[in-house]
């Protein structure tokens, strides 16, 4: 017979995929209500701190890819970065010739994006995270 934290470890490792989505809605709908990104990063990660922390690229890629059919990309990032205290929340944007501009958000842990075929455009925010290894909480210019 499993032992009482045995089945408490399995538990929490079946529901954080759907801890994972619920931050994600959030972080969808607070942007949606016309939330800041600066606003919806701290509520978020305050959000986050309650459950088990994303401490590595590697699981901070594979919770990306379970989130990535849904939301944006900022709502997405905002989302991982609620559980990764180390990780930092990108805004880069790409001005193009007769068309709008082209904006784009992405996860750095450690001062490198978590997946370098993410990046995209020129920096022009960071939302640190509060362990963030380029500095000590959210900032709106990089």
């Amino acid at each position: 017979m499993p032992r009482a934290d045995e089945v408490q470890g399995t538990l929490a490792a079946a529901l954080l995929p759907l801890c994972d989505f619920a931050i994600h809605v959030a972080a969808w709908s607070l942007l949606r209500a016309r939330f800041s990104p600066v606003t919806t990063h701290t509520l978020l990660v305050r959000a986050g701190a309650w459950l088990p922390t994303i401490d590595s690229p590697e699981e901070a890629r594979v919770v990306a890819r379970s989130l990535l059919r849904h939301g944006t990309c900022l709502s997405r990032s905002l989302a991982l970065a609620a559980r990764a205290p180390t990780a930092d929340v990108v805004i880069g944007v790409t001005p193009r010739k007769q068309a709008p501009l082209l904006a784009h958000a992405w996860i750095e842990m450690g001062g490198a994006p978590i997946d370098a075929t993410d990046v995209s455009g020129a920096e022009i925010a960071r939302l640190r995270g509060p362990a963030s290894a380029t500095g000590r909480g959210t900032a709106a210019a990089p």
